[in-house]
């Protein structure tokens, strides 16, 4: 490698690396791949023409930017910059994953990042592997035959995801966070564990330990590049907690919030505390716009998502394109519900009926995932679901598909997305976790505490920063009712109440009929789901007849089609629920169109 790439790195929106083995007939495959009408393409090809990278920048180069001077080889960046000087490629980082590919010996190494986002995609096929931050540009590859994975397909109608690192399509797996692989032109991959949390002496007591977090945070927070951020502030504790380090810093930045056409209470809260400090907050409404560009939203997301969700992230698809041209970044929470209250990302498994699946993928499956997903991935001694599985298990395979759509659009930013902080976990005082099993009531039980009653401030890093600060984001209620200085509020207890009702009547099937209309009219609704999937599908009637009832869907070998016409007659005509199963079936319907995948039968 030569010296000037030994020393720059290039930061990349998205890449692909093929590598094609001895005696494959496999021509120049780098012309096809695109990254888009405004992604400028880099292509580099061994002299043997057996190893391919090519990749994009996030933003154009300056006017007099030519062709990176990669020799030899070169080293890439995929997503936050931020731990970079701390790492130089020898450690994982928290939030980006490090490519570096040499071109004369054909070999490239990858570093994933801790929790294993931004995802890379590991694709096996005969004469090629090919890893790509993009599962969307296997389709331009020439001759690489795609098949949808029947435990993959299985996964997503049980649980909502693929889990054990698999994706939609068969031999293509999302490589595990915290590891390192190398790859040859034999197909030879070779992967070991690049990171583990590290071992560490206890502290005596909470305060120390906050104490600790705390500067962490704000070190982590004061390392971020957020020039072109804006900050996705929904008020609750984590993105309150980054707020609380803006005012201090004055580095207060453009804050977006969704909505609904009721405005929601976290739209509601985020506005009234932005404009406490003077300062400009943009709510982006879910309008007539958005419900008229549904189809083409939905299909976008299933394309940037690997073929994960279509309809139920069509709002993030929106959020990019209403501010594309205003930002670079998106600053979140992400991790923070992890790190601070070790929490999980989605404790509910999505349960749609498998019948809605042709008979061989749920034949095939039949044994999977009776019970919880959790309770068969536990690997502790007490118990109890481990840090690190909750890291790099359950964090990744629920977030991959939302974070793979916003990474397409903006570098994705959150200060717990930092070593540092993820590790001085370790450090927590002894002798105050007890040893016990699992329980998902549990779970939800204590997600209801904290949004009422909030976090203690003894033992939230979180908390004893946001009272530093103090001012608003301190007195302000968060959540549904509590308040970092202190006690709840009376007022944020009623709002978190209907905001709890409008949540618990959309988690029962029950956003239409009456009961519904009177909370419309109450301006209930919305408070707290600001979309009503079950409304959008009645408006999307036609639009689901003709994906799920075409004859690519129909004959793709995906579906027990005579299950799905009776579906959809007994929702829309006899007005039985079942919307979870519909969009399900049109997740995997985009996901055929789009990608091209043939059964696995």
């Amino acid at each position: 490698m030569n010296e000037s790439s030994s020393t720059i790195i290039y930061k990349v929106s998205s890449f692909v690396m093929i590598m094609k083995m001895p005696g494959s007939n496999a021509g120049t495959l780098s012309d096809g791949i695109s990254f888009g009408h405004d992604r400028r393409k880099y292509s580099y090809i061994s002299a043997d023409k057996q190893m391919e990278v090519v990749f994009s920048f996030r933003k154009e180069s300056p006017a007099n930017f030519s062709k990176p001077g990669i020799l030899d080889g070169g080293r890439l960046l995929l997503g936050d910059d931020c731990e970079w000087k701390d790492s130089l490629g020898q450690r994982c980082m928290a939030n980006a994953v490090f490519i570096e590919f040499n071109l004369k010996t054909k070999t490239n190494k990858i570093l994933s990042s801790i929790v294993g986002l931004p995802p890379v995609f590991i694709c096996k096929s005969a004469g090629m592997v090919v890893i790509t931050s993009d599962l969307y540009l296997l389709t331009m590859i020439p001759g690489l035959r795609l098949l949808f994975d029947p435990a993959g397909v299985h996964d997503l109608c049980s649980i909502g995801h693929p889990v054990k690192h698999r994706t939609l399509l068969k031999d293509v797996t999302m490589m595990p966070g915290g590891h390192s692989i190398t790859v040859n032109t034999k197909g030879d991959i070779a992967e070991l564990r690049a990171w583990n949390l590290p071992p560490a002496e206890p502290l005596r007591d909470w305060n120390e330990y906050t104490n600790l977090q705390v500067d962490i945070f704000k070190n982590a927070m004061g390392k971020l590049d957020i020039a072109e951020s804006f900050l996705s502030l929904t008020a609750g504790l984590d993105t309150r907690a980054i707020l609380a380090d803006l005012i201090m810093t004055k580095r207060i930045i453009p804050a977006y919030t969704m909505t609904g056409t009721s405005i929601s209470l976290d739209a509601r809260t985020a506005r009234n505390l932005y404009n406490a400090y003077g300062q400009q907050h943009t709510i982006i409404v879910l309008n007539d716009e958005f419900h008229r560009d549904l189809p083409s939203l939905a299909y976008e997301s299933s394309r940037l998502s690997g073929g994960l969700t279509s309809l139920g992230q069509a709002h993030e698809i929106y959020l990019y394109k209403k501010i594309s041209n205003q930002t670079s970044a998106r600053l979140s929470g992400n991790l923070g519900n992890q790190i601070g209250r070790r929490g999980t990302e989605r404790i509910s498994m999505l349960n749609a009926d498998v019948a809605i699946l042709h008979e061989d993928i749920v034949k095939q499956n039949d044994q999977m995932q009776r019970d919880h997903w959790y309770n068969t991935s536990i690997n502790s001694d007490d118990g109890r679901l481990t840090y690190e599985f909750l890291l790099q298990n359950e964090v990744p395979f629920s977030s991959v598909a939302n974070y793979s759509i916003g990474n397409h659009f903006a570098i994705q930013q959150s200060p717990y997305a930092n070593r540092k902080l993820i590790e001085s976990t370790q450090r927590k005082p002894v002798g105050e976790q007890r040893k016990q099993s699992i329980s998902l009531m549990k779970m939800r039980f204590n997600d209801l505490r904290h949004r009422f009653l909030g976090d203690s401030t003894e033992q939230s890093f979180q908390v004893k920063f946001i009272l530093q600060i103090g001012g608003s984001v301190a007195s302000y209620p968060i959540n549904w009712g509590w308040r970092a200085n202190g006690g709840v509020s009376i007022s944020g207890l009623l709002y978190g109440g209907l905001a709890f009702m409008d949540a618990l009547v959309c988690s029962k099937g029950l956003d239409t009929g009456v009961i519904y209309k009177g909370m419309k009219a109450m301006h209930i609704a919305g408070f707290h789901e600001y979309r009503s999937f079950h409304t959008e599908l009645l408006s999307l009637r036609d639009y689901v007849h003709d994906t799920l009832l075409s004859e690519s869907v129909t004959k793709s070998g995906l579906f027990n089609s005579k299950k799905i016409a009776e579906l959809l007659k007994d929702h829309y005509i006899l007005k039985n629920h079942h919307q979870k199963e519909i969009m399900v079936a049109l997740d995997l319907a985009l996901a055929q169109q789009i990608f091209k995948a043939e059964s696995p039968q």
